[in-house]
């Protein structure tokens, strides 16, 4: 049975969880004005439809026909008509249980004029799944303000917090951010649900890269660097690495985190908070006086934090930073134009890497795009890594401060496998796509590849 014939034959929908306001007495108001006498949320909007009762573009306000012809919209006002005295909830419970079904890792909710315009990020691509007329649900965002805790009153200022839920039989977490914008709050919801973070195994690397993050693992100190921009799996890479280091329980691992994706056990966790102080220059000084033996800062992304880390490497600890570049080659020189000393950097460096991830093409479908991976042609996703070998001669070039050129010359003279040459491989074994390669690689990816098959 869909979400919309249940609404129709009058099924509640319980709330993924209660909002915490305390007892300041601003608080009664405001949970007065949000979630009305009945403690259900409750809309200006007069002449609400009654359970079962079929919707109309009169009803729900003015909405274009698109909107009416997506089935996240018609289950989720279904759902709100079901639940007169809690059809906000009941709408947000739907929109978050149809993100998880799909897989998303993200849901954005963007107010527009006449509507919210919702869409998920399915495979690391945003797709627009549906639109949710204002006029029938005004408080949408107030909402998930309430199931995150955050303040409802302030509407002028971001805003950041957590839902504990629980969308597939499993405990889970999502993480909400609340931005103002011209016709108001965007909420964006990252969801966090699942079995924790992979396996070394379950990263799915090649080989040759998999073997150099297990060396990772086992090496008593030195510096690892993930490169690659958001959402290309260095998280990901690092949680399966901390999470093995730990579950042999001896050694202590901390991390500082900007913001917390997720628990991982056995590991000493603490979020940055600039506006208490607590950068990731001044966590890494304090944490190190925790007496650490593998720690992961979540960035280094300044020259003081840069400096700590290299340090730390060099006296015994082993350390997992992420910097943004769009190579391995050029993120190690990343750290060189912060002003890390080149022969300390040389001398430290245990390993790099770069990652991006790229959709696969749907086995079900073949990639022609159909209900099976909703007619993207791609389902799930296969990382392309690149992994630097720290040989003597790159080393060399490290210590001398050559340049990219010069970087790039002694690692393909030490076997060095590009970004490139990964997608190409992933091509020809009809993994993913050259037009998916290329959307993940940049517009150069076509002529890189080419070179590398050449080769």
């Amino acid at each position: 049975m869909s979400v919309a014939a249940g609404a129709a034959r009058g099924r509640s929908y319980s709330p993924l969880g209660q909002g915490v306001y305390g007892s300041l007495p601003v608080y009664d108001e405001i949970h007065a004005l949000v979630f009305g006498p009945g403690g259900g949320l409750r809309t200006p909007h007069t002449g609400c439809p009654r359970r079962g009762v079929a919707l109309s573009p009169r009803q729900v306000g003015v909405v274009d026909a698109q909107t009416l012809d997506s089935e996240l919209t018609r289950d989720c006002l279904a759902a709100a008509a079901a639940e007169p005295d809690g059809e906000t909830a009941a709408a947000v419970e739907v929109l978050l249980r149809a993100a998880w079904a799909q897989g998303a890792s993200d849901v954005h909710v963007t107010p527009e004029a006449e509507r919210f315009r919702v869409r998920f990020r399915l495979d690391g691509v945003l797709r627009e799944v549906g639109a949710l007329p204002r006029a029938r649900l005004p408080l949408l965002v107030q909402r998930i303000k309430v199931l995150a805790q955050l303040l409802t009153y302030r509407c002028d200022v971001a805003q950041d917090g957590r839902i504990a839920a629980e969308l597939g039989g499993g405990p889970g977490e999502i993480r909400v951010s609340i931005l103002p914008t011209l016709h108001g709050e965007k909420a964006v919801l990252r969801l966090l649900l699942g079995a924790g973070p992979p396996s070394l195994e379950g990263l799915g690397w090649p080989a040759d890269a998999a073997r150099e993050l297990e060396g990772v693992v086992a090496a008593p100190a030195g510096l690892a660097l993930f490169a690659g921009p958001a959402g290309s799996g260095k998280t990901s890479a690092i949680y399966a690495a901390l999470s093995a280091i730990a579950a042999r329980g001896e050694r202590a691992c901390a991390s500082l985190e900007e913001p917390i994706e997720a628990e991982l056990p056995g590991v000493d966790q603490t979020p940055i908070d600039r506006c208490a102080g607590l950068d990731f220059a001044s966590g890494l000084r304090a944490v190190l006086r925790q007496d650490p033996e593998v720690v992961f800062v979540g960035e280094a992304r300044d020259g003081e934090t840069a400096r700590i880390a290299v340090q730390a490497g060099l006296t015994g600890h082993l350390v997992l930073t992420t910097v943004h570049a769009r190579e391995a080659c050029s993120a190690s020189l990343r750290l060189l134009d912060l002003g890390v000393d080149p022969a300390s950097l040389a001398a430290c460096l245990d390993a790099v890497f770069a990652l991006r991830l790229a959709r696969r093409l749907c086995a079900e479908c073949a990639g022609a795009g159909g209900g099976c991976c909703h007619g993207s042609g791609f389902r799930g996703r296969a990382p392309l890594v690149e992994a630097l070998p720290l040989d003597d001669g790159v080393r060399a070039a490290l210590s001398a401060r050559g340049g990219l050129a010069e970087l790039r010359a002694a690692a393909a003279a030490a076997g060095y496998t590009t970004l490139a040459q990964r997608a190409a491989d992933a091509v020809a074994a009809g993994v993913t796509s050259q037009r998916e390669a290329e959307r993940v690689l940049g517009r150069g990816a076509r002529r890189e590849e080419a070179h590398a098959v050449s080769r």
